[in-house]
């Protein structure tokens, strides 16, 4: 239900920030010096496996750009030297592409360069700013009109929204896609392969929103056309999706079969994960849980080695930690709570932009604390008396979880909010810290008319977008983007959210009337759409929910005037 094919092609990722200068290392030989930007091209194309030489050739295209003063051949400079770092340093270069082509008359960029931030995002694991930079490739594509962009792009999102959880949206953006391409009549050309991701996705999608039926027609399509394309790779991905929907539909048997029987490819370990999981899934459905471990821990062995997560592999080592805890076995039990905590860090941080829900066994604060028991258990500072002991202490563990729950949830709300509230007390307006780190004029210039737009409420607007702010600052909504993120470290929606609470927040401790409104109307006082959006700024902000702070501060008022 999960292995999500993230589809993209090195053509349209195209890499940029202006950085100063490519390594200075880098020795350019004369024979280099003289060569024409399309050669240089070719070259590096030809040399890319080969990482010392690709990056000679993409210095001498950058250094003959330069010379050039030649805007478009600079900002291919700089796409060809972000393939050759690592992921932060390619985003620095893929933002120098969204500042060398904002004016730039071309059909490839600015996206290339918010596709190519997108990717390097995703490989960092900071799924919200992938998530935001392939959304605004698209639009950026759209206006310019670039279709097979388009088609890549949207491939990318789909993916994102289906993988996190957003399996409605995926699936309608997997739809429309698909009637794009049909109608193009893109099955037998160049997008032959979009064509088969595209049945490949819509077939994970239909299983994720639990339509079997439709999701084993597209599953055949799949089957059909790779067969007949001879495309061995897309082949396995649709024996592999099959597989899973006879799990789906209950069909243990032949899914037990069909996941046995598949031809492995060593180059896609995720699948090979998923593999293990499904096969454990059904081992344990069969009453065999030292077989399910067995698979459980086949997994745990893929994971060590990608880092790649999914919501399910949280259950994997739930299970995990569970069996070795029964069996006794400290050690063990030690080295899957520290996997349980790795992921549980990675899906908890994802999981709020990309909506997605996880029912778990185990609580993080409780994680902790079982780590921190066990390594002084390991360490023969707190051994177990007897295994009655142990049985007796879980038994009333087990009998007061609700009660300590709760206490502790109450607990940490009362401290939060003394908290929040010192710091309101000592709270004053404070200029970035980052100020002193810009040195160009239009910067500057931006900064003061940010500050301008924060001292008259700008940000309570509630149709305020990053091209309206933009436009009113007089820049271009790239520049405005990357000098928020500079100086105010969060990116645009955060930053508005983050003046809207502040500001509720200094109005909620001048005006007292406002702590008898509702939620959705103290949301709409500050530019809120809905409750909902507000609540979950005002958490994000203050770590409360705001009928919580509501309460206290009208518990307060009531002491005051007895």
């Amino acid at each position: 239900m999960f292995n999500v094919r993230l589809t993209i092609l090195t053509l349209f990722l195209s890499p940029t920030v202006y950085l100063l200068g490519q390594n200075p290392n880098v020795i350019i030989p004369d024979s280099l010096k003289t060569r024409s930007f399309e050669l240089l091209m070719s070259n590096f194309w030809d040399e890319y496996e080969n990482t010392l030489t690709a990056e000679t050739i993409a210095a001498a295209y950058n250094q003959k750009a330069r010379g050039s003063n030649n805007k478009l051949e600079l900002v291919r400079s700089f796409d060809l030297l972000a393939r050759l770092y690592t992921e932060e340093t390619n985003i620095t270069y893929a933002d120098s592409i969204l500042l060398y082509s904002a004016d730039l008359e071309s059909s490839s960029y600015p996206s290339v360069g918010y596709s190519l931030k997108g990717y390097n995002y995703y490989s960092l694991g900071d799924y919200e700013k992938a998530l935001d930079n392939y959304l605004k490739a698209y639009d950026s594509a759209k206006e310019k009109g670039n279709e097979y962009q388009l088609i890549e792009i949207t491939q990318v999102i789909g993916a994102l929204k289906n993988r996190w959880g957003n399996y409605e949206e995926a699936l309608e953006i997997y739809k429309e896609h698909y009637g794009l391409l049909k109608s193009l009549d893109k099955a037998g050309t160049d997008y032959r392969e979009d064509y088969l991701i595209t049945l490949y996705n819509l077939s994970l999608s239909y299983q994720r929103n639990k339509k079997f039926d439709s999701s084993s027609i597209y599953i055949q399509k799949g089957i059909e056309e790779s067969l007949e394309g001879r495309d061995s790779l897309f082949l396995i991905d649709f024996r592999h999706a099959e597989a899973v929907n006879l799990y789906l539909t209950s069909d243990f048997v032949a899914a037990q079969d069909a996941f046995l029987n598949l031809t492995s490819n060593a180059n896609d370990t995720f699948k090979e994960s998923i593999t293990n999981y499904y096969l454990g899934q059904m081992a344990f459905k069969a009453n065999n849980a030292t077989l399910g471990i067995e698979y459980y821990q086949k997994v745990d062995s893929v994971f060590k080695i990608n880092n790649e997560e999914y919501p399910e592999l949280r259950n994997v080592y739930e299970s995990l930690v569970t069996y070795f805890r029964q069996k006794s076995m400290p050690a063990k039990e030690l080295d899957y709570i520290r996997q349980l905590l790795k992921v549980d860090s990675s899906l908890a941080r994802n999981r709020e932009y990309l909506n997605q829900t996880i029912i778990k066994k185990y609580e993080t604060p409780e994680l902790i604390e079982d780590q921190k028991n066990l390594i002084e258990e390991l360490n023969g500072k707190n051994k177990r008396t007897s295994r009655m002991t142990y049985a007796f202490g879980a038994s009333l563990i087990i009998l007061f979880i609700p009660l300590v729950y709760f206490y502790r949830r109450s607990i940490v709300n009362a401290r939060r909010f003394k908290e929040l509230q010192s710091k309101r007390e000592q709270h004053s307006e404070e200029i970035s810290s980052h100020k002193n780190l810009i040195t160009d004029e239009i910067e500057i210039l931006i900064i003061q008319k940010l500050e301008k737009f924060e001292a008259n409420l700008g940000f309570t607007d509630e149709d305020l977008s990053l091209n309206r702010l933009a436009k009113e600052i007089g820049s271009n909504s790239t520049y405005v983007s990357r000098v928020i993120n500079d100086t105010k470290g969060k990116n645009f929606s955060n930053y508005i959210n983050d003046l809207r609470i502040e500001h509720i927040l200094k109005r909620l401790d001048e005006e007292t009337i406002l702590i008898n409104y509702k939620i959705q109307s103290l949301g709409e006082e500050v530019g809120f759409k809905n409750s909902e959006a507000f609540s979950k700024a005002f958490f994000k902000y203050t770590q409360i929910k705001p009928s919580f702070y509501l309460k206290k501060l009208r518990e307060q008022q009531n002491i005051r005037n007895t």
